[in-house]
This record gives structure tokens, sequence and C-alpha cells, in this order.
């Protein structure tokens, strides 16, 4: 085995000697401002997608709805245009495909002449609300004719009011006496006269049937 003259070990090379530190700064940098551009760039588009594509998408789809509003009201002219020239209507109906099977229709009725409603039939449609109406408005007028006169205003009209209070009460006082009423005739116990309450015998009575039927007793 030929061992050369002149070896240079491995651990000589140093790759970063041959690297300057400038370009190290210099890919640093870059990178940086690569992702500053990226963001800037991103901020921008959005920016402009929302003040310029978003309105601008907005009034197609106004502009959109508008013709087919337009195109819609041109279409039911023609359709009734249509149907005040022919005597048979046919019915359309519409499959919305939703699951339930069911045909949706919408139909016009069509007469040769306008028959004006007659009295009878006008009540009947409006349950007689017309009628109601002009009597409510002639009460009002009537009403609004009156004039209005206030008790106070009348002279002498509290004295005479608390008189006439007055004699009521004690009238009521002298001639009937309310305690009277539930009560019965006196008994002597000894030597003192005892007044009956009716109404607290009575109110006793059913207190103690009460109880019998809660004990069972009864």
């Amino acid at each position: 085995m030929a061992v050369p003259i002149l070896t240079i070990p491995e651990s000589a090379f140093d790759p970063s000697q041959y690297v300057s530190a400038r370009q190290k700064n210099n890919l640093i940098t870059f990178l940086l401002k690569l992702v500053r551009g990226s963001s800037a760039l991103l901020v921008l588009m959005y920016l402009v997608g929302l003040f310029g594509i978003k309105p601008l998408m907005e009034a197609t789809a106004l502009q959109k709805l508008d013709f087919l509003e337009k195109c819609r009201g041109s279409l039911r002219d023609l359709y009734l245009n249509i149907i005040g020239k022919v005597n048979y209507i046919p019915i359309v109906t519409v499959n919305k495909n939703n699951g339930c099977r069911k045909l949706y229709a919408d139909a016009i009725c069509q007469t040769d002449e306008l028959v004006q409603p007659t009295e009878s039939e006008e009540t009947q449609s409006t349950l007689g609300m017309n009628k109601v109406a002009s009597k409510l408005q002639s009460l009002l007028d009537s009403l609004n004719n009156c004039t209005t006169l206030s008790t106070t205003d009348m002279p002498h009209y509290r004295v005479v009011d608390y008189t006439l209070k007055d004699f009521r009460q004690k009238t009521d006082m002298s001639y009937f006496n309310q305690r009277n009423f539930f009560s019965g005739p006196t008994t002597q116990n000894g030597k003192k006269q005892v007044q009956k309450n009716m109404a607290q015998e009575v109110k006793t009575d059913i207190r103690g049937i009460k109880g019998l039927y809660m004990s069972g007793l009864a």
C-alpha cells in the first residue's frame, strides 16, 4: 500500500470559511423580505376582494334579481292577457320534488259578465261590519252634538250631597240594623239575657258535620 507524501485531513476542511458572513446575512434578509412580501400581498388581496370584488358581486346579484322580477312580471302580464281571450283555462300543476309526492296547482276562475254583489251578499261577506261602522259613526256624531254638564258646577251640590248621605245613614241605623239579621230571640240564662247568634251556630254545626265525615263516623 502506497502512502502519499502529502495528505490533508478531513477535519482541516471547514466550509464556513468559504462562505462570508455577508452572504449569510443576505440569506436571512431575503427570507424576511419574502415573508413580508407574501403577507403584504395577502392583505392587499383581501382588501381588494372586500372593497372591490364583493360590491361588484352584490351589484350583479341585485341586477339579476331585478331582471328576474321583470321577467316574472312580464310573464304574469302575458298569462293574464292570454287567459282573458280563452274560455277554457287549464290548471298548471307544479311538482316541487320535496319527497311528499304532492302536486301544487293554481286555478283561476273566469266569468263572462261582471256581476255586482247584492246588499245581502255584501253583508254576508263582510259579516255586517259596514252597517255596524255606519251605526257607530252616527252614534259618534250624536254624542259630539251633546253638551256635557258637571255636577260640581251646580250651586250647593256638595252641601245637598252630604246632607242626603247623612240622612240615609241615620235612616239605615234607625230602621235596619245588620246585627239583628243573624240574631235570634233572646234567652234567659239565670239573670242575664243572652242573644243567640244563628250564623255562629250554623258555622259550628257545619264544622261538626265536617269533622264527622273526616273521622269516618258519619
